[in-house]
């Protein structure tokens, strides 16, 4: 398995070893450090991600299997954000993470896709706020909204263009996921995951061990891989490199954890401060120290936290130009966090104070 960006494979045990130095805080931009020479290039760190998983696909409405598979996905990443795997990111500048929604596009009418076209998609959802733009000018710890696009098995990706990418999916390549960001369709720059949909028909041929594996834990694991890039390294290749999924990569080095809604498998990460204790260092936890690069945002986490108990929102659904939610999902919604009471038992005033409130937020720099 081969996760590429830039035109680049996996170069795993071709780099110079290099010996342990102890570090006891982040090395200096441009500094390598442990035995895979991992370094912080001074860019921009993700130290709290608001997820978004984005269907792309006809499958993922019509047919069963692929209609659990997303159902599970975003139990998977529900689970993700709650277990110890963020320990492992937390020495990049990690601090907290939540899936927010989830939205469902058809397939494109060529049906295959390059960059530029999910980077399109993508742009869109921000536009129609399905996906909030980041603020602007965070510093180099930043709090992302971030798609993670997910394609069935009648989408292709195959990009054409020039570097930064030029690569197909599945076979005979096997490549199966790929993050990037993209400046120039938004006012802010915004990052993005895109994972295959990891059938039989895609790994055919592949000899990595995840062939062996439920199409669900392959998706789990390179969901994983991708997600963690993200978060160290949101613009390529400005943060932590070389990347540290890539290092663990390829070599059936997984993990499985269980979270309220079920048993998952990841990848294992590269974790530099375990590799500068002498220890294993392809973990999917760690005791690492948290560190906070300069310009660090103040109190991520607890702006993840604080939505906590409202989220995830219910899924989105485009129709031509219309995005959209129905109702027996936003009913269900409303069910969880009223705490099930009958509708009757609310108070009376309760829907024309939201409709209030969302008129108030509209307004919102009028009140600041």
């Amino acid at each position: 398995m081969t996760e590429s960006i830039q035109g680049r494979a996996d170069v795993r045990g071709q780099r110079a070893k290099k010996p342990p130095v102890d570090r006891h805080a982040a090395p200096a931009a441009g500094v390598a450090a442990g035995t895979q020479g991992v370094a912080y290039n001074g860019g921009p760190v993700v130290s709290c991600l608001f997820a978004y998983p984005v269907f792309v696909g006809n499958k993922w409405q019509s047919d069963a299997t692929w209609i659990n598979l997303a159902s599970q996905l975003q139990l998977f990443y529900t689970d993700l954000f709650a277990s110890s795997f963020g320990t492992v990111l937390g020495q990049y500048g990690y601090s907290d993470g939540e899936l927010v929604s989830s939205h469902f596009e058809p397939a494109p009418a060529s049906g295959t896709l390059g960059d530029a076209a999910v980077a399109q998609i993508v742009a869109d959802l921000h536009a129609s706020g399905v996906i909030p733009d980041d603020t602007a000018n965070q510093g180099n710890s930043i709090l992302a909204h971030a798609a993670f696009v997910h394609l069935d098995d009648t989408v292709a990706f195959n990009d054409t263009s020039p570097p930064p990418l030029g690569f197909s999916f599945c076979a005979p390549e096997f490549v199966y996921g790929y993050h990037w960001f993209n400046t120039t369709l938004r006012p802010v720059p915004f990052s993005y995951g895109v994972i295959a949909g990891m059938s039989d028909a895609c790994l055919q041929g592949d000899s990595d061990p995840i062939v062996n594996l439920p199409q669900l834990a392959r998706i789990t694991i390179v969901t994983s891989h991708e997600l963690a890039e993200l978060v160290s390294d949101p613009q390529p290749f400005t943060g932590w490199t070389p990347e540290i999924g890539d290092i663990c990569e390829g070599q059936g080095l997984n993990a499985t954890f269980t979270g309220a809604h079920g048993t998952w498998t990841v990848q294992k990460i590269y974790s530099l401060f375990d590799d500068e204790k002498g220890q294993t260092f392809c973990v999917a936890s760690s005791a690492a120290p948290k560190w906070s690069p300069p310009a660090a945002a103040a109190a991520a986490g607890a702006r993840a936290a604080g939505a906590r108990g409202l989220l995830p929102l219910p899924p989105t659904y485009r129709d031509g130009t219309r995005i959209f939610r129905k109702p027996e999902e936003v009913y269900k919604y409303l069910r969880r966090v009223t705490g099930g009471l009958p509708h009757g038992h609310i108070h009376g005033q309760l829907p024309a104070l939201l409709r209030e409130a969302a008129d108030v937020l509209d307004k919102a720099d009028k009140w600041k």
